[in-house]
């Protein structure tokens, strides 16, 4: 899923300071403190499963890597505002993992993370750099202490790969498959935005099409994550507690604007 359910609901990443940029002292999020830990920090917690420090700084790296690029997601800094952004599509994404269980619906394979992984190492071509990113984001260090070939996901970042394949199939079947636009709700679009038109209503048809059912995609999904997120037991640390409740997804954007 890559950016995942973070760019699909809309929850912004913050901005991101790049390892030589300055940032203005006075405008800047304070950096939560990452130094490493004898005793690994809890820093969420969805009934029984725990969310690691540790654990959301390398998945932060892994974000910062497919949005920024690798010199950023190696040397950027992380502030909490965008730690926090992730910790929530951590979480949306445990809880769709958790219902795809409790519907016993069929696992993914090795084929399955062959797909993701072949996404990462576009990213990081050569065994080394994979190798490099995997110690700097911290993936090396996670998981079992099993030995593994050079260039092979840590069991870590297998795992993430993984859900993320299932959870993306499951909101394909569960939610996108059944999101319809009308003739009726494209001619009524149309008509508000009918001052704003530079282009033909045929031509504008199609992409007004698409961007309504994304906005219809994005409120079944944050409805359907709701209702998951109240049968849950959902804690946060201090600090780590997001601005809005989590899956309020309120549409940040004119469903009707003309793309």
């Amino acid at each position: 899923m890559g950016w995942g359910l973070l760019g699909l609901l809309g929850a912004t990443c913050p901005s991101i300071a790049s390892a030589d940029a300055v940032p203005n002292e006075a405008s800047r999020s304070p950096e939560p403190d990452l130094s490493p830990r004898l005793v690994d920090m809890v820093v969420a917690q969805v009934d029984e499963t725990a969310i690691t420090l540790s654990e959301l700084v390398a998945e932060t790296r892994l974000v910062l890597l497919r949005t920024q690029g690798l010199r950023v997601a190696e040397r950027g800094s992380l502030d909490q505002p965008l730690l926090n952004a992730v910790l929530s599509a951590i979480i949306q994404r445990e809880l769709i993992q958790r219902e795809i269980k409790r519907l016993q619906l069929r696992e993914l394979g090795d084929e399955d993370l062959a797909v993701g992984l072949s996404g990462v190492r576009r990213l990081l071509p050569t065994v080394e750099a994979f190798e490099h990113f995997m110690d700097v984001a911290g993936f090396q260090n996670l998981g079992p202490d099993a030995p593994r070939a050079p260039g092979s996901p840590p069991p870590l970042l297998a795992n993430i790969l993984r859900i993320e394949r299932l959870v993306d199939r499951f909101v394909e079947v569960r939610i996108r498959a059944n999101i319809v636009v009308s003739d009726a709700e494209l001619r009524q679009c149309l008509e508000l935005s009918q001052d704003r038109l530079d282009k033909s209503w045929k031509t504008a048809a199609p992409a007004l099409r698409r961007t309504l059912a994304r906005a219809k995609e994005r409120a079944e999904l944050g409805s359907f994550i709701r209702d998951l997120a109240r049968r849950a037991e959902i804690r946060y640390a201090p600090s780590f507690e997001p601005e809005r409740h989590l899956a309020d997804f309120a549409p940040d954007e004119d469903p009707c604007e003309i793309p």
